[in-house]
């Protein structure tokens, strides 16, 4: 009786191990020593990668095939960072033809969904900071396809929110 209980015991932890949200072991990480004066949520010892397109600064944070976050630092025109939203969702509704659908939105972001074909879904996100005279731009890396639960953990990892 006692072999039969922690068979199924020893089960359920391996279950409830493997089943676990990665996110859960994200760590609050400093961009700043790479010139982006944020903290973001991301699996331990990403790769950073930065790029300086004179009017924008591009970092890209990477781990493994499930974490991908490009972001985007350039001076602040518009304060607003809902209007921001608005705009990139309507330019991602006018210029991708493969878009589907809305997943979630909020006022400074939102997930959304493409579709190339019924078989291949992919998911990606973009979500707006206004820090200073700073604007920042937060999306899915441009590198790899993403599942809605992977979009959804890295768009709550850039609002630096756990689960």
């Amino acid at each position: 009786m006692f072999r039969y209980i922690f068979s199924i015991s020893a089960v359920f932890l391996i279950v409830m191990g493997c089943s676990s949200d990665p996110s859960a072991n994200y760590q609050e990480i400093s961009l700043l020593k790479h010139g982006f004066p944020i903290n973001i949520l991301a699996p331990d010892s990403p790769v950073v990668k930065t790029f300086d397109l004179i009017v924008k600064k591009d970092i890209t944070v990477q781990k493994g095939d499930d974490y991908s976050v490009q972001i985007f630092m350039g001076d602040a025109s518009i304060y607003d960072p809902k209007k921001i939203k608005d705009r990139l969702l309507e330019d991602l509704k006018a210029n991708n033809q493969y878009f589907d659908q809305v997943v979630l939105e909020e006022d400074h972001g939102f997930v959304y969904k493409t579709l190339i074909d019924s078989l291949n879904p992919n998911y990606g996100f973009n979500l707006v900071k206004i820090q200073g005279d700073k604007e920042f731009i937060f999306q899915t890396g441009i590198m790899g396809s993403f599942s809605e639960e992977q979009a959804l953990r890295m768009y709550k990892a850039v609002k630096n929110e756990k689960k």
